[in-house]
């Protein structure tokens, strides 16, 4: 646990101190190098390597816009003009040019030293050296490649008939290192509203929390626990628990994509304002998905179903989450969120559904 803290706590501050607005210090008279090339299925490409993954690399060709995916197991040669920070899984961080393949390994090369091998099997990310040295964020992501971090906040404040001020505050970290997924989530809001005949009056202060952690046992399926927390005091509920454990399948995993689902037993404790407590055995469904439609506007959908074992009339839970994010600069995006909660809120004045809409700057990488 404590190798995870202090990694986490530097990313934080690191994303907290780092300008979000990096300049770029290159100008079009800078001397542009030769191309590198790429050997694949036969055919030489020509153009630049943009990054390196766990997969394959990243290509921009010479010959028109956009840039194509190569798989490293379709690569025959590759030279680079550039050096490169690649960061391979046993934590270490090699610098140095790409200068041929031979197998499953790329060979890296130094003027001062000559070229070693390095199984692409290992290789976690890789960003090209002066991108590296100039950019906060490229630098984190080379060093904790398998850290995502976020820091959410929204403000509203309107003043009419009805006065109101509302702050939304979250944070999400995640660590995907195979077989093992870590994710926890936090967040609160709270509002004020205020008449001129009516005393101001909180209208919201609620919270959520959750931690999720996954364990791969085949490529597809896994083992998964989930401990979950909220409080929603306007509409009474005082604490509500709803842990779950169980199975999942992940249908596909990619950098621009997932799919999965899990299945198995939960458990609910609510603790009411004015009224008795209420606990019940339940089964957990859930569902998540990510999409990035060019590999940046990412589009997140998350649901949840908890009903109860033996009165599903009356005790259950549903929660669902649809979010859209664009990035503004490399640690700044815009966030639209939609959040749709159903329970078995057993007070007649608050409901059983509530619908909340949320628009957000989040920073992190």
């Amino acid at each position: 646990m404590k190798s995870a803290v202090i990694p986490l706590l530097r990313i934080l501050l690191l994303v907290l101190v780092s300008t979000t607005l990096a300049p770029d210090w290159g100008t079009a008279a800078d001397a542009e190098p030769p191309p590198d090339e790429v050997t694949a299925r036969g055919t030489t490409l020509k153009g630049r390597v943009l990054d390196l993954e766990a997969n394959g690399i990243h290509f921009r060709t010479i010959y028109g816009k956009g840039e194509i995916f190569i798989a490293y197991e379709e690569i025959e040669q590759m030279t680079t003009q550039g050096e490169f920070y690649i960061y391979p899984s046993d934590g270490q961080i090699i610098k140095g040019r790409l200068v041929g393949k031979e197998g499953e390994s790329l060979l890296v090369g130094t003027e001062s030293e000559p070229a070693s091998r390095l199984n692409h099997r290992s290789i976690v990310r890789g960003v090209p050296a002066g991108t590296y040295e100039r950019s906060w964020i490229d630098r984190l992501r080379t060093e904790y490649p398998w850290w995502k971090v976020s820091l959410d906040a929204g403000w509203e404040f309107e003043r009419t008939a009805v006065d109101k001020n509302k702050i939304f505050l979250g944070f999400n970290a995640e660590r995907r290192k195979s077989p093992t997924r870590f994710i926890a989530d936090l967040r609160y809001a709270f509002e004020t509203q205020q008449t001129v005949s009516e005393p101001k009056s909180t209208t919201t202060d609620e919270m959520r929390a959750f931690l999720r952690g996954e364990y791969d046992f085949t490529p597809h399926w896994f083992l998964f626990v989930e401990p979950a927390a909220e409080w929603d005091r306007p509409r009474g509920i005082d604490v509500r628990a709803y842990p779950g454990t169980g199975l999942g399948y992940r249908f596909v995993e990619t950098k621009t994509a997932l799919l999965q689902f899990l299945l198995g037993p939960g458990y609910v404790y609510e603790e009411f304002t004015d009224l008795e407590s209420n606990e019940y055995a339940a089964v957990y469904f859930g569902l998540d998905a990510r999409y990035a439609f060019r590999s940046y506007f990412i589009t997140l959908l998350r649901l949840q179903y908890m009903p109860g074992i033996q009165d599903i009339d009356e005790n259950w839970l549903f929660r669902a989450e649809l979010e859209f994010s664009v990035p503004i600069t490399q640690v700044l995006a815009m966030k639209l969120r939609f959040t749709q909660v159903n329970d078995n809120n057993p007070s007649p004045d608050v409901g059983n559904n509530k619908f909340t809409s949320n628009l957000l700057i989040s920073f992190g990488f």
